[in-house]
């Protein structure tokens, strides 16, 4: 190891929120805001948002000034970060993209991403018009030693032009303490179907790239695990939950089984911590976000829960 590389070494504390889902009416979830004011008193270096930052739908008819008004409101919420000195990094999720009103919505709201990230500098391909392999849906940052790829995973499939971006991207990292990827849709999910060859394809092209985790969002549940690609290969997985608590989905049986959950506690599987779900398979914590650390390459996870006093409250018991 060279010593420009070990000066590079330092430990790194970001945060991670995700379906934050402003309402069709562009309401922004009081306990969102609160837990950006959280957020600002932990000063972490970074935030990123992994997805569904909106709450589209296939089959709405929302106009392109009802869509922007959703990021307006967004973007205000965001603001104690902004003012704070905290950078942004969001992606989208599939709330945000699903159609092409909502893409360019998404387009048009983070067309400012160089200031919104400075002082971290946001690489990526332009573009005039939404690219899912383009600014600002698919980017990489360099952070005291880190590299990010912040990618448009959507559902469970890597779209080729995105994985051939991510390829690309990756490729150039190898000097990096350690390679993140963050997209909204996980490898595996923990409370409904997983695509076995989503898994397998996306999760053997991490593991070949020597990413050190996947961070992701979408199920509206904290999670952490090792997912097993194959007999012999695992990638490190971390889900965020939904930082507005707007609602939540409970735990599959196999999940639960997978925890080894009884009498209301289950164990995660990465880290071996207890929490608290309800009978129907809930997490007792609604309100949740990461806070993620990074030391030589040493990867922790921490999961925040915002209590009912608006109070950060421990998510393991």
């Amino acid at each position: 190891m060279t010593a420009s590389l070990a000066a590079l070494l330092v430990a790194t504390k970001f945060i991670v929120v995700s379906d934050i889902h402003v309402s069709p009416k562009a309401v922004v979830a009081p306990a969102f805001k609160a837990v950006v004011e959280r957020i600002v008193e932990r000063k972490p270096r970074f935030v990123v948002i992994v997805g569904d930052s909106t709450n589209g739908n296939k089959d709405d008819h929302h106009t392109a000034a009802t869509v922007a008004k959703w990021w307006k409101a967004l973007r205000g919420a965001l603001e104690p970060l902004r003012a704070a000195g905290i950078p942004v990094l969001p992606v989208a999720g599939n709330h945000d993209s699903y159609r092409d009103v909502h893409r360019r919505g998404y387009f048009d709201a983070w067309s400012d991403l160089a200031d919104v990230a400075r002082p971290l500098e946001v690489r990526g391909r332009a573009a005039t018009s939404p690219e899912i392999d383009a600014l600002p849906f698919s980017y990489s940052v360099d952070v005291d030693g880190l590299h990010l790829s912040l990618a448009h995973i959507v559902d469970q499939g890597a779209p080729a032009a995105v994985k051939k971006w991510l390829e690309a991207d990756l490729r150039g990292a190898s000097s990096s303490q350690a390679r993140l990827v963050f997209g909204h849709v996980p490898l595996m999910s923990v409370m409904g179907r997983t695509s076995d060859s989503f898994k397998k394809k996306f999760g053997s092209f991490l593991i070949e790239n020597r990413v050190a985790a996947y961070v992701a969002g979408h199920e509206h549940l904290a999670w952490d695990e090792d997912v097993a690609v194959s007999a012999s290969a695992r990638v490190r997985q971390v889900t965020v939950g939904t930082s507005s608590g707007t609602y939540n989905f409970g735990l599959s049986k196999a999940s639960r089984a997978k925890a080894k959950c009884a009498a209301g506690r289950c164990t995660m599987p990465h880290g071996g911590y207890r929490f608290a779900i309800q009978g129907d398979g809930k997490q007792k914590h609604k309100a949740t976000f990461a806070e993620i650390s990074v030391e030589g390459g040493a990867v922790a996870a921490t999961h925040h829960a915002l209590g009912a006093s608006g109070a950060l409250v421990p998510f393991a018991e």
